[in-house]
């Protein structure tokens, strides 16, 4: 992803198809599954980025969710292999 403000159109095109509750839902299923293979983390967190802007920014699903944002980063990177049920439960109020 680049830097923050400047997004290249497709990053604008997948932003607004992540507002369908179903688009995002397979996005972030896709996003886990591709993190359990590869264990980027970076990329984990720019995937969670765009869901978060999707949904109204950062912000605004930080009062949503369960956990803020800072509590989640250091779950995924405290754990190699986070409690994946306990992630989604945090996270999937906040998206769905």
């Amino acid at each position: 992803m680049e830097s923050k403000g400047t997004l290249t159109p497709f990053e604008d095109y997948l932003i607004e198809s992540l507002q369908d509750p179903k688009e995002a839902q397979g996005y972030l299923n896709v996003s886990f599954e591709e993190f359990v293979e590869d264990n980027d983390l970076n990329s984990l967190l720019d995937s969670l980025q765009l869901i978060a802007t999707a949904k109204g920014g950062v912000l605004r699903l930080e009062d949503k969710a369960e956990m803020n944002l800072e509590n989640l980063h250091k779950l995924l990177i405290k754990n190699p292999t986070p409690d994946w049920e306990e992630v989604l439960e945090a996270l999937g109020y906040a998206f769905f």
